[in-house]
């Protein structure tokens, strides 16, 4: 604790520190600072490496857990998706073949069809990709 300031030691003790530092001294306060943080991590290294394995593998393990839960939950939207875009075309064919009763045309009907079945097996297949890549798998 600094004297009153009366007292000309502390101011000193300071002139003699700003000298030192110019000197190109080092700060006795910094090394004993960074000597007791050396000490600190050297000694938590060494007696928690088995620890830190052990959290990454129960990380790992939750992460692992979190993806199998989200890709359950993308695999019931996509099949809620896909039962509703299913729906929606046969109503919209429904509401077609009622609205053209008597002339009803093969090729609008054959494209309906087509462009249905594409876009069912194009979700599936888009959103099955994004869930179970075995490239990404492969890699990582």
């Amino acid at each position: 604790m600094p004297e009153p300031a009366g007292s000309s030691s502390w101011l000193e003790e300071l002139l003699r520190d700003v000298e030192a530092r110019s000197a190109g001294q080092p700060d006795p306060l910094e090394k004993e600072f960074a000597d007791e943080v050396a000490d600190d991590l050297d000694g938590a290294e060494a007696s928690s490496s088995s620890d830190v394995d052990k959290e990454l593998k129960a990380a790992k393990a939750n992460e692992a857990h979190d993806k199998n839960d989200l890709r359950q939950k993308f695999f019931r939207w996509t099949m809620w998706l896909i039962t509703g875009a299913l729906t929606v075309n046969a109503v919209g064919m429904f509401l077609y073949l009622i609205s053209q009763w008597g002339r009803l045309s093969d090729t609008v009907m054959v494209g309906w069809f087509a462009t249905t079945l594409v876009e069912v097996l194009g979700l599936g297949y888009v959103i099955a990709n994004y869930l179970f890549d075995g490239r990404r798998a492969a890699g990582s």
